[in-house]
């Protein structure tokens, strides 16, 4: 230790200029004012001025230290005063280094002392009003600031090393430096482009310690084992830094591959799952001891087969993973392609080939997201918004099919498209009301504009009045809209627009407290609400009057689908439990005498009410502490299909699972 402190003190004592020269500068923050900068107040003009001059003397400093403070001594062939005392290496390369360090971060601090003794707050917390901040705390923001001083130290003294020697090795390091980034780039961008991004941050952490270990490690097997031999210091250097580093990125790749590996059964918690027409479901979750990584597969729920798609419509913590064709034959997705948001890449899998390969048709989307990928009933074609057009394309071959611009004057946020069973494309847009020339108010309408995908002929359009409010769902057919009417006076009212009739009637109840709607597949509405501490199922017919209404005793209730036409699944919660799934309860409600028939305890129904009645959507539920399971909805016989190893229910209102939530 002795020796160590002996060399940092003769090595800052030689440089005790800089310290005159730091003091020196320390007083121009405190002149900043001077400058008469009216958009500044003093102590925010001092306080920013001081921290930019510690922060950039102090690494400009650290760059240079390091690059002279042992490398120009070995190569001026001065080192050997060092080993002509008793000294050991590791004291030499040691002293030398931390007085580079330390002379760096001083200076640093010393330049900004005056204004913080003024209390102007130097930290790097943000300036001058603007909305930068790393908000970590002082004690976290001095240690980033020596942390990248110690790497800029180290970094500095092995690339002087390398030129100064003018060694033949320098070849071998820089190719050595370009296979590493460009290894590293590769098994970044997989990262990345899976959108396991806890793990790639977690990795990059990893491999900057690693980085500065092997910096250390190489400069003092140079210092100790080269000693005044500049090329053997550098051979010795390049072998051990090159060597850390490539075991260090191998173990880095290794961990990303194993992050990557996960199959459906790895996942700890399910969190999404959006059924197909056959027995495919797309479904998403948290796998375990991964990184938080969320993947996402497409997942045979009688065979077990699945594959991870890297879906890139994972936006705002809204699943969109994946749109079937109508006969369960096909899946479609977007990909990223590499790290970046773009370009997205579609993807499309054969659900009826075993083994099949995800294939990607020649359609890029080079910048922005499409909306309303869809694909056609017999998935050879599909269609998106994209850009202000409708456009389509053939799912095989990748050949565009049409590009239609949108009509002006229409919201953006109000706009759908849906394949409908014959083949033809339909297009909705909701216009908003404008004040006519007379000062009065026009109405809403909806556009609804078919098309064929085959010759991009416009087949038909259609204009429908609607008195205000949002485009809703749309009926499996695709032709009635649910348009909604909320207000903050009076509670929300619905519209049913017919596309074929061109008829728009209204959906309320007799008693006005509707509080959600949807479609079942056949085109009724189903609408439910709260009244007294009871909830209440209300059925509208074709034509729009309320059919049916099933009150439960209750004030929590939700829907899932139907497992036959004339039958319904719902959940609820009994009167005075905590709502929780373990205390849900789900029965199967006869649509005709209304007979509520239970089904069990602790599971929810995934399916909505516009699945085919009888799909395999119908049959799913979450089970608490169990994962996904397939509940036969006559016997109420339970397969357990995705296990999972332990509960992920905390509350079962924010989570809001199962398509038809609870009111």
């Amino acid at each position: 230790m002795r020796a160590f402190l002996a060399v940092l003190w003769r090595e800052m004592a030689e440089r005790w200029l800089i310290a005159v020269a730091a003091a020196v500068l320390s007083l121009v923050p405190l002149a900043a004012p001077l400058l008469d900068l009216p958009a500044y107040r003093g102590p925010d003009l001092r306080g920013g001025v001081a921290l930019g001059l510690s922060l950039i003397v102090s690494f400009l400093l650290a760059l240079v230290l390091g690059s002279s403070i042992l490398a120009r001594d070995l190569g001026e062939r001065r080192l050997g005063f060092y080993f002509s005392r008793p000294l050991p290496g590791l004291a030499i390369w040691g002293g030398k280094l931390a007085a580079a360090f330390l002379m760096a971060l001083g200076t640093g601090l010393l330049v900004g002392l005056p204004a913080a003794l003024l209390g102007d707050g130097v930290d790097l917390s943000g300036y001058w009003g603007t909305s930068f901040s790393l908000r970590l705390g002082l004690a976290a923001n001095l240690g980033l600031w020596a942390a990248a001083l110690a790497l800029l130290v180290l970094l500095s003294n092995a690339v002087s090393t390398m030129i100064r020697t003018r060694s033949p090795w320098l070849l071998l390091d820089l190719a050595a430096a370009t296979l590493l980034a460009a290894f590293l780039w590769v098994e970044s961008n997989r990262l990345l482009a899976a959108q396991a991004f806890d793990a790639f941050f977690g990795v990059g952490l990893a491999l900057l310690i690693a980085g500065v270990v092997a910096l250390a490690a190489a400069t003092a097997v140079q210092v100790v084992r080269g000693r005044t031999d500049p090329r053997l210091g550098h051979r010795l250097l390049s072998l051990t830094l090159w060597g850390l580093l490539a075991i260090s990125a191998l173990a880095a790749a290794g961990f990303g591959r194993w992050v990557l590996a996960v199959s459906p059964r790895d996942l700890t918690h399910v969190l999404h799952v959006d059924p197909a027409p056959g027995d495919w479901v797309a479904l998403s979750g948290i796998a375990q001891g991964r990184a938080g990584f969320q993947p996402t597969f497409l997942f045979d729920t009688r065979s077990g087969a699945y594959v991870r798609i890297p879906a890139a419509n994972w936006l705002y913590g809204v699943w969109d993973g994946a749109s079937f064709s109508a006969d369960g034959r096909r899946a479609v997705w977007l990909e990223r392609e590499g790290g970046g948001p773009f370009p997205l890449h579609v993807r499309r899998l054969e659900l009826d080939r075993p083994g099949a390969r995800p294939a990607a048709p020649q359609v890029v989307f080079d910048e922005g997201y499409p909306r309303d990928l869809v694909v056609s009933p017999d998935g050879r074609r599909f269609a998106a918004l994209y850009k202000g057009r409708v456009l389509a394309w053939e799912l095989d071959s990748g050949r565009a099919l049409l590009s239609i611009p949108i009509p002006s004057g229409h919201d953006e946020e109000q706009q759908l498209l849906r394949f409908l069973p014959s083949g033809n494309l339909r297009f909705y847009a909701l216009r908003r009301a404008s004040l006519s020339l007379a000062g009065r108010e026009t109405r809403n309408s909806i556009l609804a504009t078919d098309i064929d995908p085959g010759t991009g002929r416009v087949v038909r359009s259609r204009s429908l009045p609607v008195d205000g409010g949002w485009m809703t769902a749309v009926s499996p057919d695709g032709n009635r809209i649910l348009v909604e009417l909320r207000t903050m006076a009076s509670p929300p009212q619905f519209r049913i627009a017919d596309v074929a009739s061109g008829a728009v009637v209204s959906g309320r109840g007799s008693n006005g407290t509707i509080l959600r709607a949807t479609f079942l597949h056949d085109g009724r509405l189903l609408a439910w609400s709260r009244r007294d501490r009871r909830a209440i199922l209300h059925l509208f017919d074709l034509q729009g009057r309320e059919s049916r209404r099933f009150t439960m005793e209750t004030d929590r209730l939700g829907v899932g689908a139907q497992p036959d036409p004339g039958r319904l699944v719902i959940y609820h919660a009994p009167p005075k439990s905590d709502g929780k799934v373990h205390s849900l309860r789900s029965g199967v409600l006869d649509l005709d005498n209304g007979v509520l028939r239970t089904l069990g305890v602790g599971i929810v129904p995934v399916g909505s009410p516009g699945l085919a009645p009888g799909s395999l959507g119908t049959r799913l539920f979450w089970q608490d502490r169990g994962g996904l399971v397939e509940v036969d909805p006559a016997t109420g016989e339970r397969r357990v299909i995705l296990k999972q190893n332990d509960s992920h229910w905390k509350d079962f209102e924010e989570r809001g699972f199962g398509k038809g939530s609870l009111i």
